[in-house]
């Protein structure tokens, strides 16, 4: 579904929601967007292939490093812009007017557009200094590795088919009956966090929500690959 890149390695987002792990590889299909893992980088047979390249490689010494959470991250496709959100919508929906996120997007007529969002993601990344070697291995030649993910407790991506529509989004604490010692927000027991949005329910919509605040979800990775660059697709924001 959506398939750019923002820079030398490739950028992917996980819409199928398939388990990804950091040193992955495989083959990326351009068409679908579906990642079909072969294998991964830290596999003993990856290993024994690298003491041919490099018999003084020990991957062991080179494990990905997690990187501190950062400020929510928006990226959306070229012909998406952001606009106000609508007036009168926030007294008809609880918890809307103190979201703790809030956001309104614009889709252009007659092109596919997407957006995601990553509340307080954190990136896991494979250091560098291997990549290089990696990439002479023969059961890499030709394949998209995971150098990079983003892990987030909170996502959410639309796919526009060129509506022109606009897409309103928030995330507003879910309600319960009142219990002793549930977190109460405005007066109302609020079992964890969910997704609200004014989009309609033939949607392309992926979410996902850790009430416990777990970073479980893997919506976003980048991929090294020896091709040249894609241009740029997305654009950031936040």
């Amino acid at each position: 579904m959506i398939y750019p890149a923002t820079g030398r390695p490739r950028e992917w987002s996980n819409w199928r929601s398939i388990p990804i792990e950091i040193g992955d590889y495989g083959i990326t299909n351009q068409k679908t967007g579906v990642f079909e893992v072969y294998g991964n980088i830290y596999s003993s047979a990856i290993r024994e292939s690298l003491k041919k390249v490099d018999p003084g490689m020990d991957l062991d010494r080179y494990r990905p490093k997690v990187g501190d959470v950062e400020p929510d991250l928006i990226i959306y496709s070229k012909g998406v812009v952001s606009c106000p959100f609508e007036t009168g919508v926030e007294a008809t929906v609880h918890g809307l007017t103190n979201a703790s996120f809030k956001h309104r997007w614009k889709f252009a007529k007659g092109n596919d557009g997407a957006v995601l969002v990553m509340r307080r993601p954190r990136q896991s990344k494979i250091p560098k200094e291997i990549l290089g070697t990696l990439t002479t291995l023969p059961e890499l030649a030709g394949k998209d590795i995971v150098s990079s993910t983003f892990s987030s407790p909170q996502y959410f991506i639309y796919s526009s088919r060129g509506a022109g529509e606009k897409l309103s989004l928030a995330l507003i604490p879910k309600e319960s009956p009142a219990h002793s010692g549930e977190l109460m927000v405005n007066g109302t027991a609020a079992l964890g966090l969910d997704w609200w949005t004014d989009a309609g329910p033939s949607a392309h919509i992926r979410k996902g929500c850790d009430e416990a605040g777990r970073y479980s979800f893997t919506p976003l990775c980048l991929m090294r690959h020896k091709a040249p660059p894609y241009s740029a697709f997305f654009r950031y924001e936040g």
